[in-house]
């Protein structure tokens, strides 16, 4: 089972970087689905599910908002109009959860760890390779990202959008630490070392600012670890822990003004274009600010049920008519197109409904308590992940992607796994 989760998960970002968001849309959620599907029959055959005589209210918690989900799901496909790709995909996808839950006791996560750190220094190397001018995606589908590509300086196809890209890696900067700093053998911490700067270097050239703000994130917090438990004073750990530092500042240096290396774009356009990110209407923050305060509208207006999975794009349009009787035709054009609500948690409650967003909620702010609570060294790369991948459902959405979201799915079932030992 270890090695078919690993295999799965290996494929699964690269399948998903070497074509556009849009493009091959049915044949990718197909193997997800597939995949998810062998993954539970296999397990059903050959592992036996741990009884346990009393459940802890975080595996309710859990087995709940799994199981609402999909009956949300199912109920929304018999009695409104949603595509049934979409609800294939998030059953299947829950159907795996269940499964990775059921099962997490008898995989090998360090070699599933291994196997997706293997698979982001691929879809690194291929962010940065395309940020170069060098292209992975399918030539007959990729026309249009290879002119976005060639009049940008910024990643955008790569998992299909620079964000989605870090979405996948940020989670897993921690890990790459935890590796780096408890392996024994110098070869293996060259490779874990390389593998950090793949996946920051590639952060750093998407011009992500969420991306950029959880790297540091993730850094910093997996530092301040080590100096609070004294791990950090053994003359190798402050080498390695130099080299961490220098390699990011020099990666921050290079892309703050514009020279050759970064083509002619550096972040000092990212800041000072700030202010007008904040206060002009047409701005990323403010459109995001409005966005917002629409889907809360929406909610509102189907507070029990929700919208369904994947209706999103419809229904915002509907509540924000008010908006665009004075919005400019640049904006109506951004609005119209929103597909997403940009918080993975507002996007919960607008899809399933209040009683199902709150379960959810609940679920994890009380999953990340108790795993604080009873951290150890071994979690402490599981507990950073996941608090990066709340971090970034506040912005924007990671699991309603499949690469992120089965990622998200792997993490709590080893925090389940510890906390319910």
């Amino acid at each position: 089972m270890s090695y078919l989760l690993s295999i799965y998960i290996f494929c699964l970002p690269l399948i998903y970087s070497t074509t556009l968001d849009d493009h091959f849309f049915l044949p990718k959620y197909a193997f997800t689905s597939a995949f998810s599907i062998i993954f539970i029959i296999c397990g059903l055959y050959f592992n036996k599910t741990e009884k346990q005589n009393k459940k802890k209210p975080v595996e309710l918690l859990f087995l709940g908002f799994i199981l609402f989900f999909a009956i949300n799901s199912l109920l929304m496909l018999l009695f409104k109009k949603i595509n049934p790709v979409y609800v294939v995909n998030e059953i299947t996808i829950l159907l795996l959860a269940l499964s990775i839950y059921n099962f997490r006791r008898s995989l090998k996560m360090n070699m599933v760890f291994d196997w997706i750190l293997q698979s982001a220094n691929l879809v690194s190397i291929i962010g940065i390779f395309q940020y170069y001018g060098i292209h992975f995606i399918l030539p007959e589908w990729g026309i249009r990202g290879l002119e976005w590509t060639k009049s940008s300086p910024i990643v955008y196809s790569t998992l299909g959008n620079p964000n989605y890209m870090c979405n996948f890696l940020t989670p897993l900067i921690p890990f790459a630490l935890y590796k780096l700093f408890d392996s024994k053998s110098t070869v293996k911490k060259v490779f874990y070392f390389t593998s950090f700067c793949l996946m920051s270097f590639a952060i750093i050239v998407s011009f992500s600012r969420a991306g950029i703000l959880n790297l540091i994130i993730g850094v910093v917090l997996y530092f301040i670890y080590l100096i609070l438990n004294s791990k950090i004073i053994a003359p190798k750990t402050i080498l390695w822990a130099t080299g961490i530092f220098v390699f990011l500042a020099g990666g921050f240096f290079l892309f703050l003004f514009e020279n050759p290396l970064n083509k002619g774009y550096g972040y000092n356009k990212e800041i000072t274009t700030l202010r007008d990110r904040i206060f002009k209407k047409t701005g990323s923050i403010r459109k995001r600010l409005v966005l917002w305060k629409n889907s809360c509208r929406l909610v509102s207006r189907f507070p029990v049920t929700g919208i369904g999975e994947g209706n999103f794009p419809i229904e915002i349009v509907k509540v924000q008519a008010d908006y665009f009787k004075s919005a400019t035709d640049t904006e109506k054009a951004f609005w119209s197109y929103a597909k997403r609500a940009h918080n993975t948690f507002l996007q919960k409650f607008v899809d399933k409904g209040i009683p199902i967003g709150i379960i959810f909620l609940v679920f994890n702010i009380y999953l990340l308590i108790i795993s604080i609570k009873n951290r150890s060294m071994e979690k402490i790369p599981f507990i950073l992940s996941f608090i990066i991948l709340l971090s970034q459902g506040l912005v924007s959405f990671p699991l309603m992607l499949p690469v992120s979201a089965v990622l998200y799915y792997l993490i709590v079932a080893e925090l389940l796994n510890f906390t319910t030992e």
